[in-house]
């Protein structure tokens, strides 16, 4: 049954990520790349991989929740199987997508890729952020519908909301605390990241306990 899980979850990882290099070469290509004579313009590319990889992420979780979950588990597959695949097919995805940019940005000269290198944490955690809130929207409305995923969305705006009042309210000196943190690059990019890789956790979380008790509807 390991086996079975892994070559079915490698076929959906690697038919995912074809999809996004492919999509996002031709995108290069026609907006970017075309009478390019230069190999620094390459350096355009991951961005444009992350883009594409941030739609199919979102196009790969709602299948998951809303086709594959029930078929799965009507052929037996156990709910821990079913949301531990799908949850490590996305972090893997994304690890890849984010290993290629680097790579890419890495061996490419010019002042694109040197920005690329500063801007790829933000752009992983920011893929891992896409992912969990993908997941936990998709969660919520299996489990209360419409009106769960708009109170959802409320709660965020709300959360948002406090957080620019709180800062706003901040004395001076806890506010000089936060810009220091904030312009101490690698730390707001540990935090970037983190903020991204916690999310994940909790939203798998979240989500195998509400498909604990989910029935099949076939």
């Amino acid at each position: 049954m390991l086996k079975a899980n892994i070559r079915f979850w490698g076929r959906e990882v690697l038919g995912y990520l074809g999809i996004t290099l492919v999509t996002a070469a031709v995108l290069w290509m026609i907006y970017a790349g075309a009478g390019s004579n230069r190999l620094s313009d390459v350096a355009v590319m991951p961005y444009y991989i992350f883009i594409v990889g941030a739609f199919v992420i979102i196009m790969e979780i709602c299948s998951y929740f809303q086709l594959y979950f029930s078929l799965l588990l009507s052929m037996s597959v156990t709910r821990k199987s079913v949301i531990g695949g799908f949850m490590t097919g996305t972090t893997v995805m994304i690890l890849v997508l984010t290993a290629v940019a680097g790579i890419l940005w890495y061996l490419l000269p010019g002042d694109i890729s040197e920005g690329g290198k500063i801007l790829l944490p933000f752009i992983a955690g920011g893929l891992l952020v896409v992912a969990a809130v993908t997941i936990l929207i998709n969660t919520i409305g299996i489990k209360w519908g419409k009106r769960g995923i708009v109170s959802f969305f409320i709660l965020i705006l709300c959360i948002i909301g406090g957080g620019i009042v709180g800062v706003l309210s901040c004395g001076r000196a806890k506010l000089s605390v936060i810009m220091v943190t904030v312009s101490d690059l690698v730390g707001l990019r540990a935090v970037v990241l983190g903020t991204g890789v916690l999310l994940l956790i909790v939203s798998g979380a979240v989500a195998a306990a509400v498909m604990r008790k989910y029935e099949v509807r076939m």
